[in-house]
C-alpha cells in the first residue's frame, strides 16, 4: 500500500503554538509537534538530558500570514497555511533556513524538507563515544545553523536539493537553531542541551 503523506496548515492560537515550539536558549527553539497532538518522549532524556536554561521571554506577533517567535538572537517565522517554518536573525530580514514543504507525517515518519543555499554545506551525523564514532541525528550548516534530532530511530538525511531529513516515527522532536558563522559557538549550544560530545565528521 503507498504511503499517504500529510501536510498540515495552521489553525493554532499563538497560546497553542507555544506548547510544540519551545524556545530553550535564545538561540536555540524545540520544534515538538505530532500529527495528533500528542507530545511524547520516547527517549526519555538520553539525548537532550537537559532542557530549562531559565527564562528566555520570547515575543509571539501575528503577523497576517504567519506567527513571529522572536529572541534576542533570532526570529522564528511560523506560515499558517500551509504550516512551514523559517529561519530568520534578530532582525526578521537575513534568513537562515526556510522549509520548501512544509513538515509531511505518512503514519510510519516525518519528514522535514529544507531549501538548500547555492553554497551550503553540511557537517556532522556522526558522534564520538568514547575512541569509537557512531552516528547520530545531529548536523551543522555552513549557513550557520544546527539541528538534533531527539530520536534513536532509524533515519535518513538527503543534503541534496531540497534537504530532506526523516526518521520512522510519527513525530518530530529537534532542537534546532543558531544564528551565526562561528561553528565552535553552534556547536557549543546544542550541546548544551546534550550528553553527547558532537563532532564534525
Amino acid at each position: 500500500m503507498p504511503r499517504r503523506t500529510v501536510i498540515f496548515r495552521c489553525t493554532l492560537s499563538l497560546a497553542l503554538l507555544a506548547r510544540f515550539v519551545g524556545v530553550v536558549l535564545a538561540d536555540i527553539f524545540r520544534r515538538w509537534p505530532a500529527p495528533d497532538g500528542t507530545l511524547t518522549d520516547p527517549v526519555v532524556g538520553q539525548l537532550a538530558i537537559a532542557t530549562e536554561f531559565g527564562a528566555v521571554n520570547p515575543a509571539y506577533t501575528d503577523a497576517g500570514d504567519h506567527y513571529r517567535i522572536t529572541t534576542a538572537a533570532l526570529t522564528l517565522r511560523v506560515y499558517k497555511n500551509p504550516l512551514r517554518f523559517a529561519l530568520y536573525k534578530a532582525d526578521n530580514a537575513t534568513l537562515v533556513w526556510s522549509e520548501a514543504t512544509g513538515l509531511s507525517w505518512d503514519g510510519t515518519g516525518a519528514t522535514q524538507t529544507l531549501s538548500r543555499g547555492a553554497d551550503e554545506q553540511f557537517h556532522g551525523t556522526g558522534l564520538r563515544l568514547g575512541a569509537n564514532a557512531s552516528p547520530a541525528p545531529f548536523y551543522l550548516s555552513t549557513s550557520g545553523y544546527a539541528v538534533m534530532r531527539d530520536t534513536w530511530q532509524p533515519g535518513q538525511y538527503t543534503f541534496a536539493s531540497p534537504v530532506t531529513t526523516r526518521h520512522e516515527e510519527n513525530r518530530l522532536d529537534a532542537f534546532q537553531g543558531g544564528t551565526g558563522n562561528d561553528t565552535r559557538l553552534i556547536i557549543w549550544d546544542c550541546t548544551a542541551t546534550s550528553n553527547q560530545r558532537w563532532t564534525l565528521s
